[in-house]
């Protein structure tokens, strides 16, 4: 009887960490989606505006589905992005009052991106279907849902001036580092 339960924990244990890795991974997959699309809102804002917000639309969605497609999904070698359910577009302001983001989808000039990626699709076989468990199976439980989201807002800055010659530096990045990553860098090229 012992035996049974030890084989029974087991085999949830295995099916958690299952389920684990793919929100993981999906999550990755979400994060990479929006900030692929989030570089490509770049020509849309600012004073030198440079293309229109369908073209900005289009070039975000592309890079966003591209982007979600190179990273696993558990028992997926690719995750699935539909780019016209999966990708949001639109203008985010922070509320300073509220200490929040207020998201309006749709509004133009578009300075945010959201991924939202599935596995979490009943009967489908597009690559968003539900995540097939192994020994859950036993206790009438095939598959589980997983899914993830991820926001890019871009933000405008005044940016960066160094004069030619001078051997100042911004010690900037456009992606964020933990501040010890970014010291150990900084330390390993100083030598």
């Amino acid at each position: 009887l012992l035996l049974v339960v030890i084989v029974g924990m087991v085999a949830c244990a295995f099916d958690s960490c299952w389920i684990a890795l793919t929100r993981v991974q999906v999550h990755a997959a979400a994060d990479s989606a929006a900030l692929a699309g989030g570089t490509e809102l770049l020509p849309g804002l600012g004073f030198n505006v440079t293309a229109t917000p369908d073209a900005i639309q289009t070039a975000a969605t592309a890079a966003a589905v591209e982007f979600a497609g190179r990273n696993p999904g558990g028992d997926r070698n690719s995750c699935y992005c539909d780019g016209s359910r999966d990708v949001i577009l639109g203008s985010a302001v922070f509320d300073a009052d509220a200490g929040r983001w207020v998201k309006t989808p749709g509004a133009t000039p578009y300075n945010y991106v959201q991924g939202n990626l599935h596995r979490d699709q009943a009967g489908c076989s597009a690559g968003d279907g539900r995540l097939p468990l192994f020994f859950a199976r036993i206790f009438a439980i095939p598959e589980a849902d997983v899914s993830a989201f991820a926001t890019a807002v871009i933000l405008p800055a005044n940016g960066i001036f160094i004069e030619e010659g001078s051997d100042d530096t911004a010690g900037l990045l456009p992606f964020a580092f933990r501040a010890e990553v970014w010291r150990r860098f900084e330390l390993a090229n100083k030598y």
